[in-house]
């Protein structure tokens, strides 16, 4: 398990110096290429910017703060900057953890949140809840 407290923490303390269009830009550089797009409703108030190859999801980039979850993939790169990021061999392995406390802190106290299994989920279960 990769545990992500300290990388959460690290990251939420960006929010200030965060925007919409720098995660624009990070996402940008993570991954690259024809099939490459990025997915992101903004009039829906998503939180998190998908970044698609070809049919399938390779990144997540957060809106709200400079933090991504990276997928191990031929072309995917992590970024260099102020963004804080976690490779993780698969969006949809459960390879994460994080205490409750740190999730509540960095995302708020809400109901869907408190779904998330803390001690084991993956990358996609986080944006789930979060987005």
């Amino acid at each position: 398990m990769i545990d992500i407290d300290a990388t959460l923490r690290r990251a939420s303390r960006g929010v200030s110096t965060w925007s919409p269009e720098a995660a624009r830009a990070s996402a940008a550089l993570i991954a690259s290429g024809p099939q490459v797009r990025i997915d992101w409703d903004e009039s829906a108030g998503e939180n998190w910017l998908r970044i698609v190859d070809e049919t399938h999801v390779v990144a997540l980039v957060s809106v709200a703060f400079p933090f991504a979850l990276i997928q191990k993939a031929p072309g995917v790169k992590r970024p260099e900057g102020e963004i804080v990021s976690v490779v993780v061999d698969g969006l949809d392995d459960v390879e994460l953890e994080c205490s409750s406390e740190t999730l509540v802190e960095v995302y708020g106290n809400f109901d869907r949140l408190r779904t998330l299994n803390s001690g084991g989920f993956s990358a996609n279960d986080l944006w789930y809840v979060t987005v």
